[in-house]
């Protein structure tokens, strides 16, 4: 399995906003690739496990300078995936993942 740094790509149609949705919410895009998976189910499975795992990064990156690393983790450990789109052919998973906490926003300035 891979994790991307970059952002998901612009061929990923999806509507969902990413950056602050509201003073709770917050959502990233991130990727993830399935290397090593024999079935299709199984490295969409990965890809999917990856691309969480790189948002959880993502966001660990943007909150550990404002918010203590128990409070990180426990942002990305209730997170969600709120789109998800898996490109087959390059065994690929794009995804809007989201944390919420009351007063995020506030929090993190």
């Amino acid at each position: 399995m891979s994790c991307s740094d970059k952002a998901v790509n612009s061929s990923v149609k999806s509507t969902e906003k990413t950056g602050w949705v509201d003073e709770d919410t917050f959502r990233i895009a991130a990727d993830g690739e399935e290397l090593f998976g024999n079935d299709d189910s199984r490295k969409e499975a990965g890809a999917l496990d990856a691309a969480r795992r790189n948002a959880q990064f993502k966001i660990k990156q943007k909150f550990i300078n404002t918010l203590s690393m128990s409070e990180v983790l426990d942002l990305y450990e209730k997170g969600r995936v709120v789109s998800k789109q898996y490109n087959a052919a390059e065994k690929k998973m794009n995804i809007i993942y989201e944390v919420k906490r009351p007063g995020l926003k506030r929090l993190s300035n």
